[in-house]
């Protein structure tokens, strides 16, 4: 068991790493800025592999509900709540400001706009869709290898 959970960690670790590096790739950023993208978003997801999603998995199995479908749904909410999360951070509106982009209102005195609802969310659903094929990817590698 050992063995299925190390391979299955190392290997769903490098998914988000080839995504997030053919997206720099693509983006036209330079080879060391798009290296350095990989080794943080291997280290990261490493780390909420072995932080969250391997307490996930033992729950899982201890409910005896370790399957396809509720291992892609623990997936999908990891994911997205770490993309809320860094939504977030990084752009929380000020009290009482009000500022917009183009023609288009994002904070009207310190409360979210449906576009700014919207901006925020995106990156939360596609953190969400991430974590849900990186979860079906653990979890294929670990079947394959359990004893």
């Amino acid at each position: 068991m050992k063995r299925s959970l190390f391979f299955a960690t190392i290997i769903a670790s490098i998914v988000p790493t080839i995504v997030f590096g053919s997206i720099f790739h693509f983006l036209g950023q330079n080879n060391s800025l798009a290296l350095l993208a990989m080794l943080i978003t291997f280290i990261a997801s490493l780390l909420h592999i072995i932080l969250i999603g391997i307490p996930c998995v033992f729950l899982l199995q201890k409910i005896n509900s370790l399957n396809w479908h509720s291992i892609l749904c623990a997936g999908f909410f990891i994911g997205i709540i770490f993309g809320l999360a860094l939504s977030f951070t990084n752009n929380e509106p000020c009290s009482g400001c009000s500022y917009q982009a183009g023609t288009e209102w994002l904070v009207i005195n310190g409360v979210r706009t449906t576009t700014d609802w919207h901006d925020y969310m995106i990156p939360a659903i596609a953190f969400g869709l991430l974590g849900t094929f990186v979860s079906g990817v653990f979890y294929s590698v670990f079947r394959k290898l359990k004893p």
